[in-house]
């Protein structure tokens, strides 16, 4: 039987960005502070919560891809890429789909 974590008190709703951060970046045990700091790194943990963070964004609030990717100081075409990029990943790598499983089947 599964869970959702976000069922949980206590456990931020995926209500605006930096509850979609802040989730994402414990799914993957790094800190919302290193991801804004770092915003020009190329580290797959920190590409990978930024491009999860902007899929949620625009699946789960409506962000446009502008305003998406904005929140990380990027511009509309990154977002369209982390979105493509995202959907690739759940498609192809059984491991990290159900990593997210969790996140991209929220109904909160």
């Amino acid at each position: 039987m599964n869970v959702s974590v976000y069922a949980i008190p206590g456990i931020p709703r995926l209500d605006s960005p930096e509850n979609i951060l802040q989730v994402v970046c414990d799914l993957n045990k790094i800190s919302p502070i290193e991801v804004m700091s770092n915003l020009k790194s190329r580290k797959r943990e920190l590409v990978e919560t930024r491009h999860i963070s902007i899929t949620l964004m625009y699946k789960i609030l409506k962000m446009s891809n502008y305003k998406a990717g904005a929140f990380f100081n990027k511009d509309h075409a990154t977002a369209i890429h982390a979105r493509k990029t995202i959907a690739n990943l759940r498609e192809t790598n059984k491991e990290f789909r159900l990593k997210t499983d969790s996140l991209f089947n929220y109904n909160g």
